[in-house]
């Protein structure tokens, strides 16, 4: 559980870099809580072994000996956690009640169906990733399109990969909206980027599928950023609505859910032997 002392000290140091005396307007300092909050969960994602497995930097490097078995595995097991993802989504989105934050969420959404803006389209054609492989194209096809070329299991259900599905499942459907939303935007789409940066590593450098086939990790990497802001912003209007519990709740149920992904990434990565 986060220290209450050390979020309080964060709290006061951040105040004291906003207000000067008794001037400090009430904007400012709901401003200045919202900041500490913030940081103090994305410390706990920035400071996770989870950015750090060793699984990813093998994967990231193609160190494994077999590495289109390695891909083909992580098809498989990935797929048993993204084709539930907008279960995630509806889990929580139906807690919300105030406008803005269903607003925000319905942008995440509308991306995850393929539509984007135009700068965010030629920003990817700026990082040589055309429009045409992933433009129209809900996210659920894209990765199936990536399952499919990996030459995964579509119908798997099980291993480490199930059970944090089904804690990903559970948690949103059971926990109240405060937790839901904390689940999504800190515990996953503030590191979604980081982890995926590793994904599209291993696979650019392994050269086992064609790059339009895995398009939807540059996706994640480079304009689904605002995913998280967003989120976070609709968190921090529930932890208004109940202050005394949803902190301490949000972030002990983040580091759960980090703890997971983490024994899932074990168990894959014990399954190949690495290359000299």
């Amino acid at each position: 559980m986060y220290s209450l002392l050390a979020f309080s000290l964060t709290l006061f140091v951040s105040h004291a870099q906003t207000c000067s005396g008794d001037t400090c307007s009430a904007l400012n300092a709901e401003q200045a809580h919202k900041s500490a909050l913030f940081q103090a969960l994305d410390q706990l994602v920035e400071s996770h072994p989870l950015l750090t497995h060793p699984y990813l930097a093998h994967f990231s490097q193609a160190k494994f000996v077999d590495m289109k078995a390695a891909i083909q595995d992580f098809a498989t097991e990935h797929y048993v956690y993204s084709r539930d993802f907008q279960t995630y989504l509806k889990n929580v989105l139906e807690k919300v009640q105030d406008a803005q934050s269903i607003k925000l969420i319905g942008e995440n959404i509308k991306e995850e169906r393929g539509n984007y803006e135009e700068d965010d389209l030629q920003f990817m054609e700026k990082h040589s990733i055309p429009r045409e492989w992933y433009k129209g194209v809900a996210h659920p096809n894209l990765m199936q399109r990536f399952v499919l070329a990996a030459k995964g299991d579509k119908s798997f259900q099980g291993g480490a990969a199930g059970e944090f599905t089904q804690l990903m499942i559970d948690a949103t459907a059971q926990s109240d909206v405060c937790v839901g939303l904390a689940i999504l935007a800190f515990a996953i789409e503030s590191s979604v980027s980081r982890l995926y940066q590793f994904i599209w590593d291993g696979l650019k450098k392994s050269k086992v599928i064609g790059e339009s086939e895995f398009v939807f990790f540059p996706l994640h990497i480079l304009i689904d950023d605002g995913h998280a802001d967003a989120l976070k912003e609709a968190w921090f209007t529930a932890y208004k609505r109940n202050p005394h519990t949803c902190f301490e709740q949000s972030y002990d149920m983040t580091k759960k859910i980090l703890d997971a992904r983490v024994k899932w990434y074990d168990a894959l990565d014990s399954r190949y032997g690495l290359q000299n």
